[in-house]
Formats: C-alpha cells, structure tokens, sequence
C-alpha cells in the first residue's frame, strides 16, 4: 500500500509546487505542524509513552505479585486461574515495553537523508507495533485481575445453596450446629435458640447464640456444644441467619423429663420416744409419699411419715414407729422402696439396722 502524501516528506525529486502567500505567523504553524509529523518527532513520542508505558506496567505487575499469595488462598480454581493469566499478561507487556526501549537505529550514511529517512521510518513503525502488543496486554492484565474475583463471586453464589441447622436432642442435651456452604468468604453466620415454656403460648425465651464465619471456600461446618435442656416440657425454636436474611429454622418439641426417683444412701437415728427418724439421700424425691424396708422374706415395714427437703429434692426424712423398727433384725439387709402415688419404686439401696 502507497504511503499517504500527508506522510511523505519532500525530497529533491518531487517538483516545488506554487502555493498560496503565507503570513510569518502562519509559516510558523505551518512549521511547527510539519515538525510534528517528522520522523524523530513521531519516535521521541513513542519512546515517552514506551518509558510510561515500562514504568506503569511495573507497578502494576509488582502490586498483583505481591498480593498474589493473599489472593489465591481467597480466590475459587477459576479465580486463580484468570488471576494468574492477569500477571502473566502484565510480565509480557512489561517485556515488551522494555524491548520497545532497546530498540536502536541501524547504521545508515549521515550525510544522505534518503538513507536515513527509511531507516528511521523502519524503526518508527516496529516500535509502534511492539508498543501496541505492550499496551494490549497491560489491557488485558487488567481484565483478567477483575474477572478473578468476579468469577469467584460467581462461583461462591450458585443457584442452590445447601445450607441448614443440625440439631441432635438425647437425654435432656442438645448439640446445634450449622451447615451451610456456597457463602462469600468471611460471611457471618448466626444461630438463635429459643425456648418457649409451655410449647404453645408461653414465653419465648433466647438461650443460646452461636456465631460462625465462612472459610476461604465459602463454607461452615460447626458443632455447637451440648448444653442441658430443663425437665420442663418446651418447644425448641433453632434459627439460622446469614447475609442479613433469615435462612433455615427448625422447630423441636420436647416432652416433659419423666423423673424416676432413686435412693443413694438410708441412715436412721435411734429410737427418741416412740418413733425412729430416718435420712434418706437420693434424686427426684419430691414425688414420694412414703418409705418401705423390705426384707427379702417377711413383711416389710412403712413409714408413718415422709417429708422432702423443700429446698433440695435429694434430702427426705422419714419417720417409724419405734415398734415396727424394733422388730427389724440385726443380722438381715433390708431393701429400701420408694412409695409413690403412681407405684412403688425399688432401688438398689439397702439398709442394715445398726447393732
């Protein structure tokens, strides 16, 4: 393709053509417009913008290397991928503004412009097109640094997430816990537990709060501690939030504890008058009306009396008549019953009468 004849410079073969008179001031312009589309005029242009071009990639490769071992442990494999292409993309630029720089002139004969002129021109135009490689792929290094974490956020927010409250409940415990994947890395997850007394129109009342934050991969997985639930029956109200939003909830109903009552340990003073008191130790005592000792052949014998301690349920006293304790005998075990309205609870304890 011919060169453009704006792009042409005069030389000795083309013929002066007769223009129009022209002023000083406009011969001056008309200078300084031709002397900016001369050859060295054009070339120191592009080895300034080669210098800018070297000095803003380096800092530009040198921010995204150095902050390349934060951002791949929070970045997906896409993330990292794209990333890493950004910084491959910023090196290459970065080598090629630098060989724009190194580019020289090549010998030619000083004392002929038709020699130099070509080989200047020559020059002009590889460094131009060196140029143009550099400033695309600093384009794309940039490019490519935004589309990693984008393409992360992308990832860590699909369509379906999985996310829930585990819960297990056994022997008046519960152990929570919270499941959730899919979450934006150092999200912060919330999990309420609320107990109503009774389970239908009673009080709500919080218990417990578990707080958790996402790992790098967008994920929770958490095991609260057990904790003891009350022998009350209650309906368990476990709510999940993350993202300012209410996520999962899950509704438990737990039945009133079924309190069996058991002796630990059974002392008797001696006689006072006409009857014998008896202390007895155990649990869940408040339920129990009266105390039996049954020996394993004969009949047994019962208290005449039985109070709990009203500030503690494991403490009772009980009271014999002295004549139905005196016929108790020396050398024999006596099983300790527990009497209740509903039935007679026997336990492990026994009872031997002092000598």
């Amino acid at each position: 393709m011919a060169d453009k004849p704006h792009n042409k410079l005069n030389n000795a073969s083309v013929k002066p053509q007769t223009g129009v008179p022209m002023s000083d001031d406009d011969i001056e312009i008309f200078k300084r417009f031709r002397a900016l589309f001369l050859p060295d005029a054009r070339i120191t242009a592009q080895e300034t913008y080669a210098k800018w071009l070297f000095g803003l990639t380096t800092t530009i490769a040198a921010l995204g290397t150095g902050l390349s071992n934060t951002a791949f442990s929070k970045l997906s494999v896409t993330g990292s991928v794209f990333y890493a292409v950004g910084i491959l993309s910023a090196g290459i630029g970065l080598g090629l503004a630098a060989w724009a720089l190194s580019e020289e002139l090549e010998d030619a004969n000083w004392q002929s412009r038709a020699d130099m002129q070509p080989k200047l021109v020559a020059l002009m135009v590889k460094k131009r097109g060196i140029l143009r490689g550099a400033t695309g792929c600093l384009t794309a290094s940039l490019v490519f640094a935004a589309i990693g974490p984008l393409a992360t956020a992308i990832q860590f927010r699909p369509s379906s997430q999985e996310s829930g409250v585990t819960a297990r409940i056994s022997a008046r415990t519960i152990e929570a816990g919270i499941s959730v994947v899919g979450l934006r890395p150092g999200t912060l997850a919330k999990l309420e537990i609320y107990s109503t007394t009774p389970p239908t129109n009673g009080k709500r009342e919080l218990i417990a709060v578990f707080v958790q934050v996402a790992d790098d991969a967008g994920k929770i997985s958490y095991k609260a501690p057990e904790f003891k639930l009350s022998s009350a029956e209650q309906s368990l109200q476990l709510t999940l939030t993350y993202n300012g939003e209410q996520k999962d909830e899950q509704t438990y109903t737990i039945p009133q504890e079924t309190l069996v009552p058991d002796a630990i340990s059974l002392s008797c003073d001696k006689p006072s008058g006409t009857t014998v008191t008896c202390h007895l130790v155990g649990k869940n005592l408040k339920s129990i009306d009266q105390l039996k000792l049954t020996p394993k052949t004969g009949n047994p014998i019962s208290s005449n009396k039985f109070e709990t301690d009203k500030s503690d349920d494991t403490k009772a006293t009980a009271t014999f008549a002295a004549s139905d304790f005196s016929g108790l005998k020396r050398d024999q075990k006596y099983g300790v019953v527990l009497v209740s309205a509903e039935k007679d609870n026997k336990t492990s304890v026994e009872f031997s009468p002092a000598p």
